[in-house]
């Protein structure tokens, strides 16, 4: 397909752009220098706005590839160098058009606009890119793309004094273009975006085995060459700021592990589903808000990491992962969690943080295996009876919510050993949650509450106590303290804003004693 025919189905935008006067001349000179090995830069292509209009006629600028199906590129460092020419070229045609989107539309319209045009400058580095030969992307192929071209590109178009590092287009020091206005800066995160696209491509050439790693911060998106190396990759981290993945992820039937955090991801990427050996997904610090059923196909998930995005609803079938044990969903924008989630019985790790829940979430009731629940920062006001429901329940976080009651059903969680709630609205403790027999640590600091209950001073498992900032005497919580030292070796959590109130007191106990009392800063 031509270039400009895959362009016209961008938006009405283009559309539009191709009924208005064109100036062939110039793209049809340049793009008739990328066949040679020389390269001498048009000053107009880069610096004169009314040469970046689009050429009406299809056939005149192509973009074909040289990547067959069945085997990498050919060696070929006279196309390395055409990539590289070409790749200016599409820089003026992503100028001409952002200009006129700045220029003649709508602010709505720009933002929307823009969005779709710098994704297709994506996919022109995408196409240009596959046509770079995999044994030319060394050292001298570098120089040549953003050596040679980038140095002679500058001196033609760029203001001012330039300083160039050898081998490297110094952006920094180029970001006055003359003539090209507010779109300037777009033209040099394309070609940035392309520098970093030829890095990860040699970095993918190069790998053999481990995690592959790629942090790029101009990287946009995923060179479809990954392929290639489907029988060796297993595991992925990426931090660039990609927003999609290319077709060819679906053939990474080794993957076992992958990290995306790009802030940059608005979806999930439906490629996911056909990755059938994935065992962990980190989609954490992306701005995803809906999780498609496509996650269903994921059979071997055991690790799914989607906190710090902007997810408001999960799909039933999020229940069809039928080995998910760990699931992380802190800050984000969820209400409630669907039916299907009691169906995730192997699950043992349940993060809800920094949601938007304003009950204790009934679906997850029944999850036999569950070991820690996390459902602080949200807006829970009592937790109900069928917490029972939850038998192997080790470790309780219920902290910074409006909780004023926990049923006494809370004793059949004879394996709870960590309770935070701190930050709620207890008046009282309850005999229930004194009577674990397997609590370790119970945080109570920044309640209502007037008295300790005495029962926890021979509690045989407690080893932390927190129970600062409460309306309790402070004489009667003094002497609290020094029992609780006394009869028991564990460690005793108070508030900095405590110990100035009873510096004297404490400093009377024995150093042993005083070795125990931690302070905590208040939050």
């Amino acid at each position: 397909m031509s270039f400009i025919t895959k362009t016209q189905r961008i938006s009405p935008l283009v559309r539009q752009l191709f009924k208005a006067e064109t100036s062939i001349r110039t793209f049809q000179t340049s793009f008739k220098r990328t066949s040679g090995a020389a390269f001498e830069p048009h000053t107009n292509l880069l610096s004169s706005r009314t040469s970046l209009r689009l050429p009406s006629c299809p056939e005149q600028v192509r973009f074909s590839s040289t990547v067959h199906e069945n085997e990498p590129p050919s060696t070929d460092k006279k196309s390395t160098f055409t990539a590289g020419q070409k790749v200016f070229a599409a820089g003026a045609l992503l100028s001409g058009l952002t200009y006129y989107a700045e220029e003649k539309l709508s602010q709505a319209e720009q933002e929307r606009e823009v969005a779709q045009l710098l994704k297709y400058a994506d996919e022109i580095i995408d196409q240009l890119v596959s046509e770079m030969p995999v044994g030319t992307l060394d050292y001298k192929a570098r120089e040549h793309i953003t050596g040679y071209l980038g140095r002679r590109w500058q001196h033609e178009n760029l203001e001012g004094k330039r300083k160039f590092a050898r081998g490297y287009l110094d952006f920094e020091e180029s970001v006055k273009i003359a003539n090209l206005g507010r779109s300037g800066p777009k033209v040099i995160t394309l070609l940035q975006a392309f520098e970093a696209y030829v890095r990860c491509y040699h970095q993918i050439e190069k790998y053999t085995e481990g995690d592959l790693i790629i942090s790029d911060p101009h990287l946009t998106m995923i060179p479809s060459f990954i392929g290639y190396r489907a029988h060796l990759i297993r595991d992925i981290a990426i931090y660039s700021p990609i927003s999609d993945l290319p077709r060819e992820f679906a053939s990474l039937e080794k993957l076992e592990s992958l990290k995306i955090q790009s802030r940059a991801l608005y979806q999930f990427p439906p490629i996911l589903g056909e990755l059938p050996n994935l065992k962990i997904l980190n989609l954490s610090n992306n701005k995803i808000e809906v999780i498609p059923d496509c996650i269903s196909g994921l059979k071997n998930l055991e690790v799914l990491y989607l906190s710090d995005n902007s997810i408001h609803s999960l799909p039933d079938k999020i229940g069809d992962l039928p080995r998910l044990s760990s699931l992380s969903l802190s800050h984000n924008s969820l209400e409630k969690l669907p039916e299907g989630m009691n169906r995730l019985q192997e699950l043992t790790y349940l993060d809800l943080a920094a949601n938007h829940f304003s009950h204790f979430p009934s679906q997850i009731f029944g999850l036999k295996k569950l070991d820690l629940l996390n459902l602080s920062h949200n807006q829970i006001q009592r937790v109900p009876n069928d917490i029972e429901t939850l038998p192997n329940l080790t470790a309780l976080f219920l902290g910074f919510n409006q909780v004023m009651s926990i049923s006494t059903r809370i004793s059949v969680c004879q394996k709870l050993g960590h309770l935070s709630l701190r930050y709620n609205k207890l008046t009282s403790v309850e005999s229930a949650i004194v009577n674990l027999p397997s609590l370790n640590c119970l945080v109570l600091d920044n309640n209502q509450l007037t008295e300790i209950p005495v029962e926890l001073l021979s509690h045989k498992t407690l080893t932390r106590l927190a129970v600062g900032n409460n309306p309790i005497n402070c004489v009667i919580l003094f002497s609290f303290i020094q029992e609780f030292l006394t009869k028991k070796t564990a460690t005793l959590s108070l508030p900095i804003s405590l110990y100035v109130k009873m510096r004297d007191d404490i400093a009377a106990l024995p150093e042993e004693q005083r070795s125990r009392i931690t302070f905590d800063k208040e939050n």
